[in-house]
């Protein structure tokens, strides 16, 4: 359960806030305009993070799956 809150908190606070900005457009403008911030390290962190998350959800995925096939056999 706690491995759920991780990657529930890792959804709300590093993607939904920019994926918005993204989906929007906004981000976009920003960009032309040069209002976004030059932060590589933190937009590296972000794909870290990122790669983090979607290997959490693959082996999340792989224990659910796991657990569905074991139900079915033993059911």
């Amino acid at each position: 359960m706690e491995q759920d809150y991780d990657i529930g908190s890792t959804i709300r606070d590093k993607i939904i806030p920019h994926a918005v900005s993204w989906f929007t457009g906004e981000a976009i403008e920003a960009d032309e305009f040069g209002e976004l911030e030059d932060d590589d390290d933190e937009e590296e962190d972000n794909v870290e993070d990122f790669r983090r998350l979607r290997a959490r959800l693959s082996d999340h995925d792989d224990v659910h799956n796991a657990e569905e096939s074991f139900e079915q056999e033993a059911g």
